[in-house]
């Protein structure tokens, strides 16, 4: 606990510095050195005791990402974050939810427990950060990302030379992956895991693409390059179709009105096309090797667990669920086989906290996504990447388990409820592109 302590008196000192004395303008830039906090991606226990979870040894943590935005919350306090509205609606039942389930004695795994609860209550402190409308430049905000993006690339490229997650507390532990046919290394970045990795590429890939977009340069370029190296090197395949999509989105919804801008975009989306032809040329043999025959078919076993998950879970237990991040505990107690986590957001929602906790998260994130979309209804950029970054985010999140991802959860829920509640702000300082490009 003292860890967690000295964290959060540090975080805190960086925004106070930042907000009080190198501020002329009293922006809220405890917000973009948040997005520079994020190349520090550790866990801190909370106590010495383990937990023996379906034979893994489980420790009570939280990450640093929360003691982060919880940081931010305390420096951005206003009443409106209280004001009711419909995205609410989600937070109601799942508290209910939990507060039954551990009366009920449900909860058979604490630290799995705390872990998705962390998880959850970081989604409503960025809700309420976004709520209390903070003054800040979204262009800025956006541009902090390259820099991530190309440090989270870099850092998976280490990751692979030494082996080693290089990240702070457990720097020497090996990325060795074990699961599949072929045992190799995949990078885990600063999401601290393969597939978690991956899923944070596609996300970083929107950011920088829409980037780029905006304002055409090495930077966002760079950005872009590191965030498919990531992915690659943590060898996620859902990734890939997740920036398929979004970069289908971004050609397709690009505003030429120029003859510049008309050449930047074909230029952008042959050299795109070239360079996918180039590599399966090359190394399509060896794509097909790494991603798909020494992985095996992970498909089955989704779908094997997905008939589980209906079966011993929604089916005996659907309107409270079977208890927040119980899946694996509840499985083995009752049928003795050992499983992963639910590979899909959304699923595992309805699962552990029943049909209406899951109402409430499928209106939330739509609602969610509704809101950001309209926010400014002239600026088309604005709005293809709400689009985009949506469905990335829906597809590459229910193929994997992006419930317990903190990383993932916190950038993709920090990016959409800001833009979200960024109304009434001047186009000319405070917007990503404008309705001509």
């Amino acid at each position: 606990m003292i860890k967690v302590i000295v964290a959060f008196i540090g975080v805190a000192l960086i925004f106070f510095s930042v907000y009080y004395f190198f501020n002329p303008r009293r922006e809220f830039k405890p917000l973009y050195f948040a997005v520079v906090l994020f190349a520090i991606s550790f866990s801190i226990a909370l106590s010495h005791q383990t937990y023996r979870i379906v034979g893994e040894d489980l420790t009570l943590y939280i990450h640093f990402y929360t003691i982060v935005i919880f940081t931010l919350l305390l420096f951005h306090i206003r009443p409106t974050m209280l004001k009711p509205s419909v995205d609410w609606v989600f937070f109601i039942p799942l508290g209910i939810q939990a507060i039954i389930s551990w009366r009920t004695g449900l909860i058979v795994s604490l630290p799995d427990f705390l872990r998705l609860g962390l998880n959850y209550a970081t989604i409503g402190m960025i809700m309420a950060i976004a709520k209390s409308a903070p003054k800040f430049s979204l262009r800025t905000f956006f541009k902090i990302f390259n820099y991530l993006a190309i440090f989270n690339g870099i850092l998976s490229v280490a990751q692979i030379i030494t082996k080693k997650s290089l990240l702070l507390g457990n720097a020497d532990s090996s990325i060795l992956y074990t699961e599949g046919i072929v045992d190799t290394f995949r990078a885990v970045g600063i999401a601290g895991s393969n597939n978690s990795a991956g899923n944070l590429a596609c996300l970083l890939f929107v950011i920088c693409l829409y980037n780029l977009r905006d304002k055409f340069g090495w930077l966002p370029l760079s950005g872009v390059v590191m965030s498919i190296v990531a992915a690659l090197l943590a060898q996620t395949r859902i990734a890939f179709v997740g920036m398929a999509i979004a970069a289908f989105i971004w050609f397709f919804s690009y505003e030429t009105y120029s003859r510049n801008a008309l050449l930047t975009k074909y230029i952008m989306g042959i050299l795109f096309v070239l360079g996918a032809m180039f590599v399966l040329g090359i190394e399509f043999d060896k794509i097909i090797q790494v991603f798909f025959s020494d992985r095996g078919s992970t498909q089955d076993a989704r779908f094997s667990q997905y008939v589980n998950a209906w079966d011993f879970g929604l089916k005996l237990h659907p309107f409270l669920g079977i208890g927040m991040g119980q899946w694996r505990s509840y499985l083995y107690n009752f049928t003795s086989i050992v499983d992963i986590p639910i590979h899909s957001q959304y699923f595992a929602v309805l699962i552990e906290n029943g049909i209406f906790a899951f109402a409430g998260f499928v209106l939330f994130n739509f609602s969610l996504a509704k809101k950001a979309f309209q926010t400014d209804k002239d600026n088309r950029t604005l709005r293809s990447f709400v689009v985009a970054f949506f469905i990335a985010n829906f597809v590459v999140a229910n193929f994997n388990p992006n419930q317990i991802y903190t990383v993932n959860i916190v950038i993709y829920y920090l990016v959409i409820c800001l833009i979200a509640y960024y109304k009434k702000r001047p186009l000319s300082e405070f917007n990503l592109g404008s309705k001509k490009n």
